[in-house]
């Protein structure tokens, strides 16, 4: 005759069923958690390229000796629009913005982990800053950009040279000026030139002495404009090419390079409405003018050079708006 399970038996089993349930379930929902929060492989390889292209356009933050590892929190990314905001998985539309970091280890090149903020605290990218001292000490305050009305503008001091670059993110405020020049120089004399607007109907890069209306955009963005050696690069793709002019730059010129205008062989002429965020200037591979928008103690705006450690003020009528 079989015997059944005792009571002592039964209550001894669900005892340890009990036991074991206690010990590998937070084992489980943990493991669970952590697959949830995972980086799927599409969005690894989109902040990866948003990393790279900020280590690109930063190098003077990220020293190259073998072992340096350093912090970039996709925050930073999307404050600084390498990445938009906020920054979702693919896969599950997880939001990952403010639970991630990219780690940056150096050693004969710079690579790149998507890892959990809390494991990237080796050495945090130095903050941005939000004040800066001129040669005389008086204190500037960062500002996101300012903003020309159609009467202001900044002369850099600077006249075109031929290994010359321009690397500038500006954005269009109003289209219904005629062009919204964001830098220009030009003489008749020689007929060198280094130019651009843009305004409610087209691009226009001058590389030469003829116009060049490039494509229409009346979209209100962010624009980001580099200019080498008379190649004209809008938002990552070559839009104009003047390297093979003969007559784009002038060595012996002395006319120099406006910003919010044009320097029509010495006379200020089409003075625009854009907001500028910043502005880098290279003679060569020498950075000579680094702009960032800034205020003073009173709130008079102007761009900041962190080359010469001192502020452009506006040299139009009024004042600019800054935000």
């Amino acid at each position: 005759m079989k015997k059944g399970f005792t009571l002592i038996e039964i209550l001894a089993v669900v005892t340890i069923i009990g036991l074991i349930f206690i010990l590998i379930i937070p084992k489980i929902t943990t493991s669970l958690k952590n697959k949830k929060s995972d980086v799927d492989a599409t969005t690894n390889n989109l902040i990866i390229t948003a990393a790279k292209n900020y280590v690109a356009d930063n190098k003077s933050k990220f020293d190259k000796v073998d072992n340096n590892k350093y912090c970039l929190p996709l925050t930073t990314l999307t404050k600084k629009d390498y990445l938009d905001s906020p920054v979702k998985n693919v896969t599950d539309d997880l939001d990952i913005t403010n639970s991630k970091s990219v780690k940056i280890t150096y050693n004969k090149g710079f690579k790149y982990e998507v890892v959990d903020k809390k494991e990237c605290e080796v050495a945090v990218v130095e903050k941005e800053k939000t004040e800066y001292s001129d040669n005389e000490g008086n204190k500037y305050n960062v500002v996101e950009y300012i903003e020309g009305t159609g009467f202001q503008y900044i002369d850099t001091g600077l006249s075109t040279r031929e290994n010359m670059k321009i690397d500038v993110k500006y954005y269009v405020s109003d289209y219904d000026f005629e062009r919204n020049y964001v830098f220009g120089v030009y003489g008749n004399n020689d007929g060198y030139r280094m130019q651009w607007s843009h305004s409610n109907t087209s691009f226009a890069g001058y590389g030469n002495l003829y116009n060049s209306n490039i494509q229409t955009d009346n979209s209100k963005k962010l624009n980001h404009l580099v200019v080498d050696k008379g190649k004209f690069y809008l938002n990552d793709i070559m839009v104009y090419d003047a390297s093979n002019a003969s007559q784009v730059y002038s060595a012996d010129n002395d006319k120099n390079i406006y910003l919010f205008a044009l320097n029509g062989n010495g006379t200020v002429s089409f003075l625009s409405s854009i907001r500028i965020y910043y502005v880098k200037i290279f003679d060569g591979d020498t950075l000579v003018r680094d702009y960032v928008p800034a205020i003073t103690s009173v709130g008079k705006a102007c761009l900041f050079d962190q080359v010469e450690k001192k502020c452009y003020y506006n040299q139009g009528t009024g004042e600019f708006l800054y935000g």
